[in-house]
């Protein structure tokens, strides 16, 4: 059963030089307890997609223009400022980017868990403070008698980021938004976050949705996956099959330019030649087009309709399979 459904999102950024298509026309849905990953470079419309979904889109430059969030049947952008703080951070909590900077320095790491758990749960004070002690306790932090009273800078970035968590997942929220967690944190840390977010989705029931350029981070977490390029959803479905049967010249390209352990020192890393167009200044047809080893002029042309290559297996191109398969 599916607990959110994105139909259609568009979120554009307005300035004098032109309108960015920051998200266009994006579909897709999470189940009940599912770990949906949402992958693609830095710049594809990922943390706008999430964003948008609770309403935190800066106006201006940004501005949601189109589509639905329907999160249990109720259409969350046709909510009101008031209507919609009810749901942040105590139905649909979101982990920001960079544990460093999300933190207000201001406020101990204790105070910043307190306020949701009294704005939403209405607790007092001292009950509210247990509870972020034991939130604390509950995603690995030691001492948490003594952290709870410390201030962020006193933290290092894995304890910062176990605080977001303990902090996002307060009021036990039925949707976990995580928007790169594990980055600029070492590769044991990240290992021991993503068991953590792991655990508690198994303890709570929470659904995930995982945003991440990290394709190991996908294929350890999450059981379905949407690759993301210039704004556009041009591949998704289960993280298996995208994996062993990548669809798009896109998607193979980012699995093959996954470090490899080898013998021959010399050999190269591969990369996606060319770079992400403007997205002021996008092309006709397939975003892709201008960077694709396989392109036709028919992908210079026209944008390709959604095909489903295998069930629940979707793919925009119009080879249906990537230059792999040609």
């Amino acid at each position: 059963m599916n607990l959110l459904e994105v139909k259609d999102l568009e979120t554009h950024f307005f300035s004098r030089a032109g309108v960015a298509k920051a998200v266009d026309k994006v579909s897709f849905n999470l189940e009940k307890g599912e770990i949906l990953g949402v992958v693609g470079e830095s710049g594809c419309g990922k943390s706008v997609t999430a964003m948008s979904i609770l309403q935190l889109v800066k106006s201006p430059p940004g501005k949601i223009v189109g589509g639905e969030v329907l999160f249990e049947g109720q259409n969350l952008l046709a909510l009101s400022e008031e209507e919609i703080e009810k749901v942040r951070g105590n139905r649909i909590s979101m982990i920001f980017q960079e544990p460093m900077t999300s933190l207000n320095p201001l406020f101990t790491v204790g105070e910043q868990i307190m306020e949701p758990l009294r704005q939403h749960r209405g607790m007092d004070k001292n009950a509210a403070k247990a509870e972020a002690v034991k939130l604390l306790t509950d995603v690995g932090i030691p001492l948490p008698e003594e952290r709870v009273d410390e201030y962020p800078n006193a933290l290092s970035g894995g304890m910062r980021q176990r605080v977001m968590i303990a902090m996002a997942l307060c009021c036990r929220p039925e949707i976990l938004i995580a928007d790169e967690p594990t980055t600029a944190l070492d590769v044991t840390i990240q290992a021991q976050i993503l068991e953590l977010m792991k655990d508690l989705r198994d303890d709570i029931g929470t659904s995930i949705i995982m945003i991440t350029h990290d394709l190991g981070v996908v294929a350890e977490l999450c059981e379905r996956a949407v690759v993301m390029y210039c704004g556009n959803i041009i591949e998704s479905g289960a993280v298996e099959e995208i994996f062993k049967h990548p669809a798009h010249p896109y998607t193979q390209g980012l699995l093959k330019a996954i470090p490899k352990l080898t013998d021959d020192s010399n050999s190269k890393l591969y990369n996606i030649r060319g770079s992400v167009p403007n997205l002021m200044d996008l092309p006709k047809g397939c975003k892709f087009a201008n960077r694709c080893d396989c392109c036709m002029d028919q992908c210079k042309t026209s944008m390709p309709d959604e095909t489903f290559v295998s069930k629940g297996h979707m793919v925009r191109c119009f080879r249906n399979g990537g230059c792999e398969n040609e």
